[in-house]
């Protein structure tokens, strides 16, 4: 029997998992799935499998979520400035040690996260969105060409921005959509998304929603503040999942 229909038991819990955190905290879907998948398959082969669920998904929160055309309009700068930024960051790819790279960012990622976990009065940041959202857009896209993980960067912002978890969750889908489209085109002229990984993975889509279902049902019981707690964490879990790159 094909080894990769073997892992099909596999592959749904892996989905089932990964759509239940994606709707918990909106983020955070594929380092849930590729690790799981990768115990028995290539890493291309993993990533390939979890590309139309990262589209599906991130459509499905951006049809559910009215919050998504107002939030867009409100980031709409950071998200022009995020293309040149990841122009420029997938330039520099070519240059720079990847390890070295993934250490920076993992430990300066999870110092940031620590911060986030310390309690603060309640209240509002002044910040001048006008002026920091651009900036913040072309930052985020530095990061992500660097080294395709724009999300950590993101949570942050959003989070010292101290948006509404229904806000952060809708805004966050709608940009992994838009970078997702060529990710999966890449992998397709590549040739490490054929028929058969398409196929599977469009199945997988069945325990995905479920899983996303649950998270959903979760996060609307979620408070503001511990919803900002989690997002914190899973940001110091994905820099742990940075510096473990760096020391490979």
């Amino acid at each position: 029997m094909d080894a990769l229909a073997t892992t099909l038991p596999l592959i749904a819990l892996a989905y089932a998992l990964g759509g239940f955190v994606k709707g918990v905290i909106g983020i955070g879907m594929p380092l849930i799935i590729v690790p799981i998948l990768s115990l028995t398959m290539p890493v291309p082969s993993a990533i390939a499998l979890v590309s139309i669920p990262v589209l599906v998904s991130n459509l499905v929160q951006v049809a559910e979520l009215q919050t998504v055309l107002p939030a867009l309009g409100r980031f709409r700068w950071l998200l022009i400035a995020l293309i040149p930024g990841a122009v420029i960051g997938a330039s520099l790819l070519m240059s720079l040690d990847q390890h070295q790279l993934y250490l920076v960012l993992g430990a300066a990622l999870l110092v940031f996260s620590l911060l986030g976990l310390v309690p603060v009065p309640p209240g509002r940041f002044a910040v001048n969105e006008r002026l920091w959202n651009p900036l913040a857009g072309f930052g985020i896209g530095v990061v992500g060409g660097l080294s395709s993980f724009p999300g950590p960067p993101l949570v942050l912002y959003f989070m010292w921005l101290r948006v509404d978890k229904e806000v952060f969750v809708g805004t966050s889908a709608a940009v992994y959509f838009l970078t997702g489209v060529p990710l999966m085109v890449t992998l397709v002229a590549h040739g490490a998304l054929g028929w058969r990984e398409a196929l599977i993975s469009t199945l997988g889509l069945v325990p995905l929603l479920a899983g996303m279902r649950l998270g959903t049902i979760m996060r609307n019981r979620l408070s503001q503040a511990m919803f900002r707690r989690i997002m914190f964490a899973a940001v110091a879990v994905i820099s742990l999942e940075l510096l473990r790159r760096g020391a490979m």
